[in-house]
């Protein structure tokens, strides 16, 4: 095998998928220096598949009308730029696989997380979240900029 071959191969890290909760925009869409934020960076780099669902979209809109409507323009503006994809909220059946695995409010965000094949659901609230071992990650914004980081550390 060529050098070239190998080094393409060594070189091949996937894309993981990153489904952001609310908190998360929220936090993205107040500050520009926080591990929130730099998330969102690594979505429009495509270095991470930001995803979200219409419900935390929506939710986070209107947080920032009632709490921070001067981050409001940040917020849609970085909703363009980081191509987040948007996938749906489970239905009540969907979501019975899962019961107890997260606050029932939270429940919907880790199902749409699973279903959509995310590695990871970032959240500031990881109590509120105990998936079964083997089906995502539940981490902080710090936590997984640092995992992004040691995965870049091994290009």
């Amino acid at each position: 095998m060529s050098s070239a071959g190998a080094s393409t191969r060594r070189n091949t890290v996937r894309q993981p998928k990153v489904y952001l909760d609310t908190d998360v925009l929220l936090a993205a869409a107040g500050s520009t220096s926080g591990a929130s934020h730099l998330i969102i960076k690594l979505s429009e780099l495509t270095l991470i598949q930001g995803v979200i669902s219409e419900a935390v979209r929506i939710e986070a809109e209107r947080n920032l009308i009632a709490k921070l409507p001067h981050a409001l323009p940040a917020y849609r503006a970085f909703l363009k730029s980081a191509k987040l994809r948007e996938v749906p909220l489970p239905s009540p059946d969907q979501m019975k696989p899962y019961q107890g695995q997260a606050d029932p409010k939270d429940l919907p965000h880790l199902v749409a997380a699973c279903l959509a094949g995310c590695h990871y659901l970032v959240t500031h609230n990881t109590k509120h979240y105990a998936p079964q071992p083997g089906t995502i990650e539940v981490l902080n914004p710090g936590a997984l900029v640092m995992r992004i980081r040691q995965q870049l550390s091994h290009l």
